[in-house]
């Protein structure tokens, strides 16, 4: 099973996995020590504008130097993700394109 994203209001942004390569927690451990919202959804890490959704994040300190590529590298991450307004997240099978159950997909795995 895995998140199909809706508006982002289930989903633990650092926690579920709800991108393709697993966890942020686990995948940019150090962004996700310095951040403040630790148990938060997806939700909790913007907000809606004009232009359409906007990530807006709460770090504890700066960044060091090295650490801005990381940092690059998770913005890009997340960048290419479109929450939809008054449509709920939900858990499907994780079996693309349909994402439904069915006893030769649950072989497959």
């Amino acid at each position: 099973m895995v998140w199909q994203l809706g508006f982002g209001e289930k989903i633990k942004f650092w926690e579920d996995e709800w991108l393709v390569n697993g966890q942020l927690k686990g995948r940019y451990e150090r962004l996700y020590n310095n951040s403040e919202l630790k148990d938060k959804t997806i939700d909790s890490f913007g907000r809606w504008s004009t232009e359409g959704w906007e990530w807006k994040f709460n770090w504890r300190r700066e960044w060091f130097e090295w650490e801005k590529n990381i940092v690059k590298d998770f913005m890009g991450s997340i960048s290419q993700v479109s929450l939809h307004p008054g449509k709920e997240d939900q858990r499907v099978w994780n079996d693309p394109p349909t994402y439904t159950f069915s006893v030769k997909s649950a072989y497959n795995k």
